[in-house]
């Protein structure tokens, strides 16, 4: 019985793990919070946020703990959830490889310049994932739009996008001009 016991621990993670491979898949929720909501109900859910105009973001929670929750706002709506140190979210990866295996590859990568953090993007499913060191560290639901990784690799459906003439950030890390208003969308195919 002992061994019987002990064959079961060693493969239940596995057998874990290959479920949520067949039936997990991400959510469009995040903190309790979804997309479409108005700003009124998360203010009423959250509590106090302290908002940037200039970027339509609010946020909650304690920088100096990584522990931050951004709330993209436009007309009054809910447009995305970021959510650092996402606690209280439990994807069904730790890493990058689990990730892959259960999702597939993602659509826009984007690898910082030292190599340490990387950002996978699923438009499917409108979310977006960042590892540090293969450790999952923040997710994000919601509108995707340009975000640049400060002179790092940025690849669209595997074509690399930067560094090359292609790219839409200048060396100031800047939106080229030709690039205002548009969005990944015009590498797709």
């Amino acid at each position: 019985m002992g061994c019987l016991f002990v064959a079961l621990a060693v493969y239940w993670d596995d057998i874990v793990f290959q479920y949520n491979k067949v039936y997990w898949s991400p959510t469009s929720s995040l903190d309790g919070l979804t997309l479409g909501m108005s700003k009124s109900d998360l203010i009423f859910l959250k509590g106090e946020p302290t908002c940037s105009e200039v970027s339509n973001t609010c946020f909650w929670g304690n920088p100096d703990y990584d522990d931050i929750l951004a709330v993209g706002i436009q007309d009054e709506i809910v447009t995305s959830v970021t959510k650092q140190r996402p606690y209280g979210y439990s994807p069904p990866f730790t890493n990058v490889e689990e990730l892959k295996e259960i999702l597939g590859e993602e659509d826009i990568l984007a690898v910082s310049k030292d190599y340490l953090t990387r950002r996978y993007t699923y438009l499917k499913w409108g979310i977006t994932f960042n590892f540090e060191q293969n450790r999952l560290v923040s997710a994000m639901v919601g509108q995707i739009e340009w975000r640049s990784i400060p002179g790092g690799e940025y690849k669209i459906r595997g074509v690399r996008i930067c560094p090359g003439e292609r790219c839409p950030w200048s060396d100031d890390e800047q939106l080229k001009p030709e690039y205002q208003g548009k969005d990944y969308s015009i590498f797709l195919d």
